[in-house]
C-alpha cells in the first residue's frame, strides 16, 4: 500500500530472483567458503525470491472485500488478515512451498559445480574419478527421491487446492 516500502522491496526481490542459483552459489562461496553453508545460503536466497514473487502475484489478485468488511466491523488489520486473507492464501502458500522444495532438491545437485557442497559434491567427485558405479548409486536414489517428491506434491496439491 505504501510506495516507499512497496517499490524498493519489489525491486530488490526482482533483482534477487533474476540471479541464477548457480551464480548465487558462487557469490556465497566467496563469502562463506567452500562447503554446504554456501549452498544453503544460495538456496535460501533463491527460495525467498521465488516465493515472494509467486505469493505477491497471488495476493495481488485476491478479493479484498472480505478484508475490508472485517475492518469496517472493528477488526484490527492483523485480525482481518487472519480471518479473510489467510484462508485464501494458505493453500497457495503450501503449493508454492512444495514447488520450490522440488526445485531446491534438483538445484542442490547442480550447486556442487560451484563448490557449494551437498549430494552434488559426491556426484562430482565420483564423475571426476570415473567411478560410474558410484555415479549410478547416487543418481538412482536421487531420481527416486525426486519422483516421490513429485508424487507427494501432486497428491497434496489435489488435496489442498
Amino acid at each position: 500500500k505504501h510506495a516507499y516500502i512497496y517499490m524498493p522491496v519489489r525491486v530488490i526481490m526482482d533483482v534477487i530472483r533474476s540471479i541464477p542459483t548457480y551464480v548465487l552459489a558462487l557469490m556465497s562461496v566467496a563469502f562463506f567458503g567452500i562447503g554446504s553453508t554456501a549452498g544453503i545460503v544460495a538456496i535460501i536466497i533463491f527460495t525467498m525470491g521465488i516465493m515472494f514473487k509467486l505469493m505477491f502475484e497471488y495476493l495481488d489478485t485476491l478479493d479484498m472485500n472480505a478484508f475490508e468488511a472485517c475492518l469496517s466491523c472493528g477488526a484490527t488489520r492483523f485480525e482481518a488478515s487472519k480471518i479473510s486473507l489467510f484462508p485464501d492464501a494458505n493453500p497457495m502458500l503450501i503449493s508454492n512451498f512444495i514447488y520450490t522444495f522440488e526445485i531446491n532438491v534438483r538445484a542442490s545437485v547442480v550447486l556442487a559445480w560451484a563448490n557449494a557442497g551437498g549430494i552434488g559434491s559426491l556426484l562430482k567427485t565420483a564423475m571426476e574419478a570415473m567411478q560410474y558405479d558410484k555415479v549410478g548409486a547416487i543418481l538412482i536414489p536421487l531420481f527416486i527421491v525426486v519422483f516421490i517428491l513429485q508424487l507427494i506434491s501432486s497428491f497434496l496439491r489435489r488435496k489442498v487446492l
